[in-house]
């Protein structure tokens, strides 16, 4: 969603801008800038009108995975985890690699429940030196023990089961 639709009336007092400072951080984390500095203005414009302007002092560095690490792991090892999800230390992290490690940890059907913290950076002295290149993921894991490994195929029973669940999430 966006941080503020065109056209729309809105209030400008101290909520309303920490809400939408809040929500263009986001935006940018998204993007995978996690440590975007950035000033809102408001410019005045004619007939009662304002426009948001968003104007950015440094972007930073791109978000970069340094580290990855699980727990709850037992049938599987680290690096096959990490093949199935196609992630990698060093590759670039934005909010779309997080969503599809949740997609297809969910869609895998290998695990009872699944967990992802993102440990960014702290916002100390690094934050100045431009080092947002240090996110980590710890994936917490509990593994379904009665069905095959990642890399092998489901039993017809529960590959329809599969098929019908994500129907469901997506049409229902």
């Amino acid at each position: 969603t966006p941080a503020w639709e065109v056209g729309t009336v809105t209030q400008f007092n101290e909520d309303s801008i920490l809400r939408l400072t809040t929500r263009i951080r986001e935006l940018m984390a998204d993007q995978g800038f996690p440590l975007t500095r950035f000033k809102i203005k408001l410019a005045p414009e004619a007939g009662g009108k304002t426009s948001l302007l968003v104007e950015i002092a440094d972007p930073g560095t791109r978000a970069k995975l340094s580290r990855v690490r699980f727990n709850g792991l037992q049938r599987h090892t680290e690096k096959q985890v990490l093949a199935y999800l196609g992630i990698e230390p060093g590759a670039t992290f934005t909010g779309h690699v997080l969503r599809d490690i949740y997609s297809k940890l969910r869609e895998s059907c290998r695990f009872w429940s699944y967990d992802v913290l993102v440990r960014l950076p702290s916002l100390d002295s690094r934050r100045y030196a431009k080092s947002a290149d240090e996110v980590e993921l710890v994936i917490s894991l509990a593994e379904y023990p009665h069905v095959p490994p990642l890399g092998e195929l489901l039993p017809e029973a529960d590959a329809t089961m599969r098929r019908a669940a994500l129907w469901l999430e997506n049409y229902v």
